[in-house]
């Protein structure tokens, strides 16, 4: 018995129109979305060039977009008709993962986004200033390069040091005899 496979629909063209008059033709909307990407056609596209909500009692909010895509068939196409298509319906792996990222409202700090936690190195290596100074000598200006010893690959960074592996029991406490102080 044959089976019928669905068939994707062939790609229409499509246009991107400016408010000044300028278009731009495209093979698809999937050439279109390649071409400028999904998030500056969410900032710059739109179904109307100027675009007027109602907010809670008298308070308009007026949006201008430059731009509109239309159809073959001049329909207008709006960003939700090219995020169908991107197929971002499907979030992506470290979305899914960590949903406090969809809540975040781009204010105070970032979800997972901290300082290292968990541990410390033996020393704290500071030799920034030397690296610099190194990076800086010309010698095709004549000025005198920096002994061996103190050049810029031989100098240590924090990742040449090893960190403590017991660093939890660092406290002096932990190796005293008596919990009572000895006359």
């Amino acid at each position: 018995m044959h089976q019928v496979r669905p068939v994707a629909p062939p790609a229409q063209p499509v246009a991107l129109l400016s408010e000044i008059g300028q278009v731009w033709r495209y093979a698809s909307l999937r050439a279109l979305i390649d071409a400028l990407g999904l998030q500056w056609i969410g900032a710059y596209v739109g179904p109307n060039h100027v675009q007027t909500r109602v907010l809670a009692g008298a308070e308009r909010l007026t949006t201008t977009f430059p731009y509109i895509i239309r159809g073959s068939f001049g329909e207008v196409l709006t960003f939700e008709d090219c995020r169908a298509v991107a197929n971002l319906d499907v979030e992506p792996w470290w979305v899914r993962s960590r949903p406090a990222l969809l809540s975040w409202n781009g204010f105070g700090p970032v979800p997972y986004v901290h300082r290292a936690r968990g541990g410390h190195f033996f020393r704290r290596i500071a030799t920034h200033g030397e690296h610099r100074a190194c990076a800086a000598v010309l010698p095709e200006e004549g000025e005198p390069a920096f002994r061996g010893k103190r050049r810029g690959h031989n100098l240590p960074t924090a990742y040449d040091d090893r960190p403590i592996s017991a660093y939890r029991n660092r406290s002096w406490k932990s190796f005293r005899r008596t919990r009572w102080k000895g006359v």
